[in-house]
């Protein structure tokens, strides 16, 4: 477990993501809803949202800042090492 903890980090050091959040959802269809209501969220010229599909066929949501040069993805996977 701790050897994949390091793997882990080392790979998330190589492109640090600004935010990270994570929330437990109990089913991933109430994960991918909380996507169309980020989307109604998103305000002004320079902000774009979409809804994308992934290798898996998951879906996921990404949001581009053009004014800041930045991008964000929001995803349901399984947390790995989360219990009651």
């Amino acid at each position: 477990m701790f050897i994949l903890i390091n793997i882990i980090i080392y790979i998330n050091m190589q492109n640090v993501p600004q935010i990270n959040v994570v929330t437990n959802f109990k089913n991933l269809e109430k994960c991918e809803s909380k996507f169309q209501e980020n989307l109604e969220r998103i305000k002004g010229n320079n902000k774009k949202g979409s809804l994308k599909i992934d290798q898996d066929k998951k879906k996921y949501l990404e949001i581009v800042d053009k004014a800041n040069n930045l991008k964000s993805y929001w995803f349901c996977n399984e947390i790995i090492f989360y219990r009651k």
